[in-house]
């Protein structure tokens, strides 16, 4: 995750937090992603994950798709361009609900 974060982010300029398994709540046997515990104003934070219900806070999701390695992956790319929209809104659920 790391590796990502440094390329989406390269001058931390983005990103001011990163939350890992650590931070997330274990229900039912799966790790659920509970964003209004890390203490940010939602409105600012995002998650970025491939599993569509492991978040509890949707609205704040960017959906990617896994990665398995195939070179004509743009995913990453397609993050990136959204999450440079963040630098220009007060709250980053309207770029994330268009």
């Amino acid at each position: 995750a790391d590796q990502i974060l440094e390329y989406l982010d390269p001058l931390d300029t983005i990103f001011k937090k990163k939350f890992y398994r650590d931070s997330c709540k274990y229900v039912n046997g799966v790790y659920v992603k509970d964003l209004s515990v890390c203490g940010v104003d939602l409105s600012k934070i995002a998650i970025v994950d491939d599993y569509i219900n492991s978040c509890l806070t949707p609205s704040n999701r960017i959906l990617v798709r896994p990665f398995f390695g195939y070179p004509n992956d743009n995913e990453l790319n397609r993050v990136s361009l959204i999450i440079k929209q963040f630098l220009y809104v007060k709250d980053i659920r309207t770029v994330l609900n268009k």
